[in-house]
């Protein structure tokens, strides 16, 4: 009698990175056997820093292209049916002064924007909120590694 060996069981993952000038989203498929294959990236460029060397706050269109941004990127891992994302909102976020209004706005439209520096888990639903996190030291960039690492 032989053994027939069970699938893998394989996650869908998906990382962003809020930058000052752009927002980019990788949706990748791990499994514990074949590690990491990426099934999609997405980037946008809404300037969110734009002015803030000169004010010292977001821009409140920037924020909006921002935010919109985001909106298209959650729709991308509706659609690629993530299980887990984990994502982190860098320097323009964590240096302006209304950095936390940003986070509210992006709240109130069905993610969430923790500006601590330790990621948590986001929720089942590819739907729920959104746990973004702020580096605490420098500007973090995402590879199909740290999605792994982040969702572990």
């Amino acid at each position: 009698m032989s053994v027939v060996p069970l699938p893998e069981r394989r996650e869908r993952l998906a990382a962003i990175d809020v930058g000052s000038n752009s927002i980019r989203l990788l949706v990748a498929e791990y499994g514990p056997h074949s590690g990491l294959t990426v099934i999609d990236e997405v980037k946008e460029q809404p300037r969110l820093a734009t002015g803030v060397a000169q004010t010292g706050r977001l821009d409140a269109s920037a924020m909006q292209r921002a935010i919109d941004a985001l909106r298209l990127m959650q729709g991308v891992c509706e659609r690629r049916g993530v299980n887990r994302m984990s994502a982190v909102a860098t320097a323009a976020v964590r240096e302006a002064t209304n950095g936390a209004e940003f986070t509210r706005r992006v709240k109130g439209r069905s993610a969430s924007i923790s500006r601590s520096s330790t990621p948590r888990r986001r929720p089942p639903s590819p739907t729920g909120p959104w746990p973004i996190t702020s580096p605490s030291k420098a500007d973090g960039r995402w590879s199909p590694t740290s999605v792994a690492a982040a969702s572990s």
